[in-house]
C-alpha cells in the first residue's frame, strides 16, 4: 500500500537517534532479565544453582548492578521526548486515539491473551494458598489477569501517563490564556510535555 505524502514526510523527519536509543536500551531490558537467573548478589541464582554470594560473584550479577539504576529512567526520558514531538504534529484527540491503539489495546491484548498464563502459575505458588475459599471467582480472575502483566506494567504506565500529559497541557493552556502566555512557552507544558513518558 502506497504511503502517503504525510506520512512519507513523518518517516523522513523522524528522530532516528531516539529509535536507536530505545531499541539499545530494550536490548539491555531483555539482557537483564534473562541474566536475573544467574545472579547471585544478594539473591539465589537459580539456574546457576548458586546461593546467595556463594562463590566469585557472578558477570550477571555485575551487569545486573550496573544498568538496573538507569536503563528503565532512559526509557521513560525517550518516551516523554518522544511525545513532546508527537504532540508538534497532532491533535490531542489523535495523540489519545494512538495512545490507545499502540499502547493500551496491545498491552490489554497481551495480558489477556498470554499474561494470564504465567499468572495463573504465579497464582498458584502464591496468591491461592492465602486466599480464603470465600472470594469470588471474578475477583480470582482479576488476581490471575493481574499477577501475568509481567514487563507490560511500562505501557500501562505509559497510558496513565499520556492521560496526566492532556491533562496538564490542558491546565496549562487555560492558565497561559488566562495571564495571556502563549502556550509553548508555558513553563510547566514544556517541561511536563518533555518528561512525562508517552511513546510517540
Amino acid at each position: 500500500m502506497r504511503k502517503t505524502l504525510q506520512e512519507e514526510m513523518e518517516i523522513f523527519m523522524r528522530k532516528h537517534y531516539l529509535d536507536n536509543i530505545r531499541f539499545l536500551t530494550i536490548f539491555f531490558v531483555v539482557i537483564f532479565h534473562v541474566y536475573f537467573y544467574y545472579n547471585n548478589i544478594g539473591t539465589e541464582a537459580m539456574f546457576a544453582g548458586l546461593k546467595p554470594y556463594e562463590g566469585a560473584v557472578t558477570f550477571a550479577g555485575i551487569y545486573q548492578y550496573f544498568v538496573y539504576p538507569w536503563f528503565m529512567l532512559l526509557l521513560f526520558v525517550v518516551a516523554g521526548i518522544s511525545a513532546r514531538y508527537a504532540l508538534e504534529k497532532r491533535t490531542e484527540r489523535q495523540f489519545l486515539k494512538e495512545r490507545v491503539d499502540k499502547i493500551l489495546a496491545p498491552s490489554t491484548l497481551g495480558v489477556l491473551a498470554f499474561g494470564w498464563l504465567g499468572g495463573y502459575v504465579i497464582y498458584l505458588h502464591t496468591a491461592r494458598g492465602n486466599m480464603p475459599e470465600s472470594v469470588p471467582a471474578f475477583v480470582r480472575v482479576i488476581i490471575i489477569l493481574c499477577c501475568g502483566i509481567g514487563a507490560l506494567w511500562f505501557c500501562h504506565v505509559l497510558f496513565v501517563a499520556a492521560l496526566f500529559l492532556l491533562l496538564i497541557r490542558k491546565i496549562a493552556g487555560k492558565c497561559s490564556a488566562a495571564y495571556h502566555v502563549l502556550p509553548e512557552r508555558h513553563l510547566y507544558s514544556g517541561i511536563f510535555s518533555r518528561i512525562l513518558p508517552v511513546f510517540a
